[in-house]
């Protein structure tokens, strides 16, 4: 789990995608896909995400779907990512659990922000079949601010040094990650850096650059 904006969703999806190219070749490579889940999403639905990102047949009933499913990978390892999982009802856990605790034994990976963490420990009595399996509760921490200059420099690092002095380009550089950094909702104390925002606030610099550029461009070809 980690904070609205650190691009956990960009990453998970990276990550899915490298794993497969790696072993999509091999007749029993393991496999990974990625579920977005919405919010109010009922189990049906979810069932019915989780077999089309997995390339199985679809029905309007659940356990036909879920016999697809494991019917496809018995032979494969599977890692099933479920993404803004902080959606997912009871219900909806306990769906996916058939998936976890029957043949061929899906792993499962639940990303979302930290209502995500707030449930299981709010309904941990319901969920303490969820809780006896769970392997690691993961906190994301969020972009570095060393990590956030590297962004910086590389998308306008030309602007920074051609067109600023050492002190302008530090200055803009404090300014965009102060504009990106946000508190924490559930944690008062603690701020994070927004990657959203940044990369936004970068975007409108780099269209405002070009603007200028075909502006000058077209004055002195007048």
């Amino acid at each position: 789990y980690a904070p609205p904006g650190s691009q956990k969703s960009f990453v998970l999806e990276h990550q899915v995608a490298r794993l497969n190219e790696e072993e999509l070749a091999k007749p029993l490579g393991r496999r990974a896909f990625y579920v977005y889940a919405r919010q109010g999403i009922r189990p049906r639905d979810l069932v019915r995400r989780v077999a089309v990102a997995c390339g199985c047949r679809t029905s309007n009933d659940l356990d036909p779907m879920l016999a697809n499913i494991r019917f496809d990978f018995q032979h494969h390892r599977v890692v099933l990512v479920v993404d803004e999982a902080q959606h997912l009802s009871l219900e909806c856990l306990e769906t996916l659990r058939e998936l976890l605790d029957q043949p061929p034994y899906f792993s499962l990976l639940l990303a979302g922000s930290h209502d995500l963490k707030t449930k299981f420990d709010q309904f941990s009595a319901t969920l303490e079949q969820w809780n006896s399996r769970l392997i690691a509760k993961v906190r994301l921490p969020g972009l570095e601010r060393a990590e956030a200059v590297g962004i910086i420099e590389r998308e306008i690092g030309e602007l920074l040094n051609t067109r600023r002095s050492q002190t302008e380009a530090r200055k803009l550089i404090d300014t965009l990650i102060t504009g990106a950094t946000v508190r924490d909702a559930f944690e008062g104390n603690r701020t994070y850096i927004n990657v959203r925002t940044l990369t936004n606030a970068l975007d409108r610099i780099k269209s405002a650059r070009i603007e200028a550029t075909t502006a000058e461009v077209l004055q002195e070809e007048q």
